[in-house]
């Protein structure tokens, strides 16, 4: 998966992002099951220390490594015009999760916002692959196929 948005990202002009999904698919390799069981451990650690300190009186939740952030982040630049630090925000969403087909549709849409139907079919793939369960995730996958079947 991590190739394949590097090769999208190096076709659509982007070599930096594309050496990023590439030193993440290093990573994952290097690492393997290994990387898992560590994240497991640490997201552990890090619960713990975040429900001590959210019993503090006024704190307030933090939110590292939110997926959806990300993602509320990019749909406002998006919608901002600001195309590329909205594709930055989606990318770190698919790191922090992979396997959430949103961040791969969205990414699409702008694909499409930008004419590069080539590099949406590929990122719809894979969210089809991902298989989207949400009743909008479902009907983005949709209005990308109908917007793809519009170009040659």
């Amino acid at each position: 998966v991590y190739l394949r948005l590097a090769a999208t990202e190096m076709e659509a002009g982007h070599p930096q992002q594309a050496r990023d999904w590439v030193q993440t698919a290093v990573e994952v390799l290097q690492e393997g099951d290994s990387r898992t069981e560590h994240r497991g451990r640490r997201y552990d650690h890090f619960q713990r220390q975040v429900r001590q300190r959210m019993a503090q009186p006024g704190m307030v939740r933090p939110s590292f490594g939110d997926a959806n952030l990300n993602m509320t982040l990019a749909t406002a630049l998006s919608a901002l015009g600001q195309c590329d630090e909205a594709r930055a925000q989606l990318g770190k969403a698919l790191r922090i999760d992979p396997t959430n087909p949103r961040p791969y549709l969205r990414l699409a849409a702008i694909y499409l916002e930008l004419e590069e139907p080539e590099h949406a079919e590929t990122l719809v793939e894979i969210a089809s692959g991902l298989r989207p369960r949400q009743p909008e995730d479902q009907e983005l996958l949709r209005q990308l196929r109908d917007a793809l079947s519009r170009y040659p």
